[in-house]
Formats: C-alpha cells, sequence, structure tokens
C-alpha cells in the first residue's frame, strides 16, 4: 500500500529569518582595548603666537623693525605734506572766492550803469529825433518858395545879374502868364550841383515847377526834346533842364530813397509837394508821406 503525502506548505520551504537587531554604542570614543589604549589618533589644538610674542623672540629681525619704522616715518611725513598742501588749497580758495565776490559786485554795478547809459541813449535818441523833425520843418519853411535849377551849365563871367536873366529866360520859355521880374527874386547862388532861385513868394516858385511839368508833358507827347540850354538859347551843346523843390537835406535823402525803390520796382511813384516826400506803393494806392527812413523801408519789403 502505497503512502502519499501531501506536498510541504511554502512556509515551511522558507529558510528561518533571524533578526538581528545593531545597536549604537553609546561610548565610540572610548576603547575596548584591555590596555587603556585609545584606537584614535591624538589630536591637540594649536595655539597661536601673538604678534607681540614674535617681537618678544630673541631672533626677531632688527630689518623689520627697521624697514617697518621707516614706512611709519614716510606715511607721517606724507601726511605732513598733504595737511599743508589741504591748508594752502583752502587759502587759495578763500582768495579766489574774495575775488569772485569782487568780480560779481563789478559786474552788477557794471550791468547797472550799462542800464543807466542805454536808458539815457534812448532819451537822447529822441531827444535828437524831435531836434531834427523841428530843424527840417524850420527849413521847409524857410525854402518854401525855392527852386533849385540841375545841369544849367556855368557861363562865362558868371554873376547874380547873369543868373537872373537866365531865369527869366526860362519863365518865357516855359510861357507863364506873367514874366519874372528881378524884384520877385529874392536871391540866387550857385551851389555844387544845383543853381538855387528864391522867390518872393511860393506861388510863383509852384507856378515855376507846374508850367515846367506842362512843358515836359507836352514835349513827350510831341515826342520833342524837354527843356534843356538850347530852348533857353544858352550857347554849346544841348543839356536837359530839370527844375525842382529846393529840399532839405533830410527831404533829399528821402526821396532819394523812394526814387531807387521806384526803378528797382519795389514802389510805383515817388514825388515831392511843399518840400514833403510822398509815395504810392500800387497805381490805385493811396499818397503816403515819409517822414523817415524807416517809412521807406516799411513799404518796400
Amino acid at each position: 500500500m502505497s503512502v502519499q503525502r501531501s506536498p510541504p506548505s511554502l512556509r515551511q520551504l522558507d529558510p528561518p529569518i533571524n533578526i538581528i537587531h545593531y545597536n549604537s554604542d553609546s561610548a565610540l570614543n572610548v576603547s575596548n582595548a584591555s590596555d587603556g589604549t585609545d584606537n584614535y589618533f591624538n589630536t591637540t589644538k594649536r595655539q597661536k603666537r601673538t604678534f607681540d610674542e614674535v617681537r618678544e623672540q630673541p631672533g626677531y629681525s632688527n630689518e623689520i623693525k627697521s624697514m617697518l619704522d621707516q614706512i611709519m616715518t614716510q606715511q607721517e611725513t606724507k601726511f605732513d605734506l598733504l595737511n599743508n598742501t589741504l591748508a594752502t588749497v583752502m587759502t587759495q580758495n578763500q582768495a579766489i572766492q574774495k575775488s569772485v565776490e569782487t568780480l560779481t559786485n563789478k559786474h552788477d554795478a557794471l550791468l547797472m550803469k550799462i542800464s543807466q547809459l542805454e536808458r539815457e541813449n534812448g532819451a537822447y535818441r529822441e531827444r535828437i529825433s524831435t531836434l531834427e523833425r523841428n530843424l527840417d520843418s524850420l527849413e521847409r519853411s524857410v525854402r518854401r518858395s525855392t527852386i533849385e535849377i540841375r545841369n544849367l551849365p556855368s557861363q562865362e563871367h558868371e554873376n547874380k545879374a547873369l543868373l537872373i536873366e537866365t531865369i527869366q529866360q526860362v519863365g518865357l520859355t516855359l510861357g507863364l502868364e506873367t514874366p519874372i521880374h528881378k524884384s520877385e527874386i529874392k536871391d540866387i547862388f550857385r551851389t555844387r550841383s544845383a543853381v538855387v532861385v528864391d522867390f518872393t513868394t511860393s506861388f510863383r516858385r509852384d507856378s515855376m515847377i507846374s508850367m515846367y511839368k506842362s512843358y515836359n508833358k507836352s514835349k513827350r507827347d510831341k515826342k520833342e526834346p524837354q527843356l534843356n540850354t538850347e530852348s533857353i538859347k544858352l550857347p554849346g551843346a544841348p543839356c536837359t533842364l530839370y527844375i525842382s523843390e529846393y529840399l532839405t537835406s533830410k527831404a533829399r535823402h528821402l526821396f532819394y530813397m523812394a526814387r531807387s525803390s521806384v526803378k528797382t520796382k519795389k514802389l510805383f511813384k515817388a514825388w515831392t509837394s511843399s518840400g514833403k516826400v510822398y509815395i504810392k506803393r500800387e497805381a490805385d494806392s493811396t499818397p503816403t508821406r515819409i517822414e523817415e527812413e524807416s517809412d521807406v523801408l516799411q513799404h518796400t519789403m
């Protein structure tokens, strides 16, 4: 009879497990040797020596002492030099500051003086301008009966009587309603550029200028020569004569500027009347009287 055995269980086949517990030794630095010696190296703490201890040693080098003393001496010398330099710089800065303050005060004083001079200059300019206007008005009043004839050649043995005869001949040529009498001429003289005739009345001056313009206009329309020396029976080659008001120096300069602007086509027309200068900027614009140079510049810009 066969005997069958059941196979052992898996639990029974596993080898027994022995659990071993390890505990840390509370005295690892204590040797278990019986002779009482440790298994570790003997370590001791090194004690550092101070600088004084080194200096007190007999082997301390005298050379190092000398070097240190020399360095300290050099440092003290440099500090003294720096202190002296700093004191010098501070002294110079104080001097510069005083100089700057002095210059500032002088600058302020100069500014005040310049401002005062500018105000005085403006007042003087205004006064001069007023005096110039008054003088021009006075000259214009004196010359209100005076004309000048330009381009009239000088004659041989010329004197006032000969000049009066020449002016009388000019009046006849222009066709004045009444001939010019000697009593109507207050004075007559020649300047560097013209012959000046001062009549006793402004009416004679105005009629002379008016007839001169009419005479030249009729000659231009007929394409004939305008008033010249041949027209008034003077010898020599014909020279065109120009008759106008005897302007003051200021008016003459303004009229010159205005005519120059007409030539450059910045103005349409420029003329004089009763010693005053007038201009037209355009053909249909209103006539404007010119009293100062700024007026001409204003209308030509």
